[in-house]
């Protein structure tokens, strides 16, 4: 994986400010996460594993929101 990738998958799952929220989502510390992208860490080999579950994760709690959203009569 690609640091460019993590950060694109960063943003579009945890928005402008990510670096935190991912950490937290991956069960990493910040500083994990900073010195992953600084180059003073390895990515880990399940790194790419990690994030389709997160992935998936959010998917779920999206469309239960979305399913939520549509089912809501005081619009």
């Amino acid at each position: 994986m690609s640091l460019e990738l993590l950060s694109l998958v960063g943003e579009a799952l945890r928005g402008a400010r990510w670096h935190q929220p991912l950490a937290r989502d991956l069960g990493v510390a910040g500083v994990t996460m900073r010195r992953w992208l600084n180059g003073t860490s390895p990515l880990p080999a399940d790194l790419t594993d990690r994030l389709r579950g997160t992935i998936r994760r959010r998917r779920r709690l999206l469309t239960e929101a979305m399913r939520r959203l549509r089912s809501d009569t005081r619009s």
